[in-house]
C-alpha cells in the first residue's frame, strides 16, 4: 500500500569519475499497487558536455536534443518535489543513484534521502526462493533487466529511454510485489 516512485536515468556514459553525466530522468508512481501514468515524470537534461556516439546509439539522445533540456538543478528540484518522501525503486539502483546523488551533491550539497529498493536484488532473492535460474543455468544468474523481465514475463517497451525503462521496471516491481505477497 506504500507509495513508490520507480525511476530510471540515461547518461552520457558509464564513467561518473570520467565526467559522464545525466541526460534524462523518467519516473512513474505506484500508489496502492497501481501505476499512475497520468502522473508521470520525464525530463531531458543538458549534460553540458559532449555525448559520445556510442551512447547515442544506445539511448538515441543527440547533442541537439540534450542541449534543449534545462540545467540539472531545475530538473532535480522538480524531481524532489515529485518523489516527496516516497520510496524510490530502480533496477540496479546503485548505478542510477550514483549519478543522481552526484548531481544532487553538486547542486545542493546533499544526496537524496529517500529509501531505495533495487528490483535486481529483489528478483535475485525471489530466484533463490524459487530455486530456479533467471536464464540458462550454464551461463550463471543474470540480473540484467532483459533477463529478469523475461523470467517474470514482462514485455519491456522503449528500452534504453528513461521513461520506457522506468515504466518497464514499474511493471516488474508490481509483479515482484505480487509474488512477495
Amino acid at each position: 500500500e506504500a507509495p513508490f516512485v520507480v525511476f530510471d536515468t540515461e547518461t552520457t556514459g558509464l564513467d561518473l569519475e570520467g565526467g559522464d553525466r545525466l541526460l534524462s530522468l523518467g519516473a512513474v508512481k505506484i500508489i496502492a499497487g497501481r501505476i499512475h501514468l497520468g502522473n508521470a515524470f520525464y525530463e531531458l537534461i543538458d549534460p553540458e558536455r559532449a555525448i559520445p556516439t556510442s551512447s547515442i546509439f544506445i539511448h538515441g539522445i543527440t547533442p541537439g536534443i540534450a542541449s534543449e533540456g534545462p540545467h540539472i538543478s531545475q530538473i532535480l528540484v522538480r524531481f524532489l518535489d515529485y518523489i516527496g518522501y516516497d520510496v524510490v525503486v530502480a533496477h540496479h539502483a546503485a548505478f542510477d543513484m550514483k549519478f543522481l546523488n552526484h548531481a544532487m551533491e553538486g547542486c545542493f550539497g546533499f544526496p537524496i534521502q529517500n529509501r531505495v529498493i533495487d528490483t535486481a536484488l529483489v528478483a535475485a532473492w525471489i530466484r533463490r526462493l524459487e530455486h530456479v535460474e533467471l536464464i540458462d543455468p550454464e551461463s550463471g544468474p543474470d540480473t540484467g533487466f532483459d533477463a529478469v523481465a523475461r523470467h517474470f514475463v514482462i514485455n519491456a517497451q522503449d528500452r534504453h529511454t528513461a521513461f520506457g525503462d522506468a515504466l518497464s521496471t514499474a511493471l516488474l516491481f508490481q509483479r515482484l510485489i505480487h509474488i512477495l505477497n
